[in-house]
């Protein structure tokens, strides 16, 4: 019996991914970058969050690493987001990954797009829709 109560204990002890998220969100908005990518970072490798929650902690850890300046922290992590599938956010994570290497890779940051506004137009037109088509636009009216 006390065994028992033992684990109910420690089986309480673990926060749920989603509480995670919304402390490093917090963390975030008060400047704690550093602080809020380590828990995005905890979230997106935890056996027990869901996909959706894998993806949402990827993006954010991915902007976290945009505000630090670290380039590659970012491409890193929407490279591993791009490879999960949850509406809403699949297609956001692929336009952030084209925002990133668009200067570098123009042919498959427009493959990205491409994919981005499809996902986006399929799931009701929403972001990042109309900026996908836009960078489309922009890239098939320059010069390589």
């Amino acid at each position: 019996m006390r065994a028992v109560r033992l684990l109910l204990l420690l089986a309480g002890c673990v926060i749920a991914p989603q509480l995670v998220l919304e402390r490093a969100d917090a963390r975030a908005r008060n400047d704690d970058l550093a602080g809020a990518l380590k828990l995005y970072d905890q979230v997106a490798a935890r056996n027990d969050a869901s996909v959706k929650n894998k993806l949402q902690a990827l993006i954010d850890g991915a902007e976290m690493c945009d505000r630090l300046k670290d380039d590659g922290g970012a491409r890193s992590r929407l490279e591993r987001a791009i490879l999960l599938e949850a509406p809403g956010l699949t297609e956001k994570a692929m336009f952030y990954l084209a925002e990133h290497i668009r200067a570098n890779d123009r042919a498959r940051a427009l493959n990205l797009y491409y994919r981005a506004a499809s996902i986006a137009e399929r799931n009701g037109g929403g972001f990042p829709y109309k900026i996908a088509m836009d960078r489309i636009m922009q890239l098939s009216m320059s010069s390589p």
